[in-house]
């Protein structure tokens, strides 16, 4: 279950309900490499939002001000959370960013891509 900034929950289930695929994407406003990879997302989702991809952004960040901060400044178009509740732990996530490409049935298709990477995997998957 997750949090949104506006303190509404929801679980990943209902988020990715429908949808062929789903990014889960782990980050925080103070990691650069995580930030470097929104521009790639925002590409990602343009593309293949109407073709059944769901990004979900979940923040680890300990500061709610500074999340919220990166979230005016990123504009993502996709839900994006705040992890109160440990989901990154459930995941296993040692470091980030870490991506997991999900399909529909909620099983792991990746968690290794990012990039170009992600984009061409994506193109193969959502033809």
């Amino acid at each position: 279950t997750l949090t949104d900034q506006d303190g509404k929950s929801i679980t990943l289930a209902e988020l990715g309900k429908g949808k062929k695929y789903t990014i889960i994407d782990f980050w925080a406003s103070w990691c650069h490499p995580c930030r470097m990879e929104i521009p790639n997302f925002k590409k990602i989702y343009a593309a293949y939002a109407d073709k059944g991809l769901q990004i979900i952004s979940i923040s680890i960040d300990k500061d709610e001000a500074a999340w919220k901060k990166a979230l005016s400044e990123e504009k993502m178009a996709w839900p994006s959370y705040l992890d109160r509740n440990g989901v990154a732990s459930l995941y296993n996530v040692r470091a980030i960013p870490a991506i997991f490409l999900i399909d529909a049935q909620g099983k792991l298709v990746s968690d290794k891509l990012r990039g170009e990477s992600l984009a061409d995997k994506l193109a193969e998957l959502l033809k």
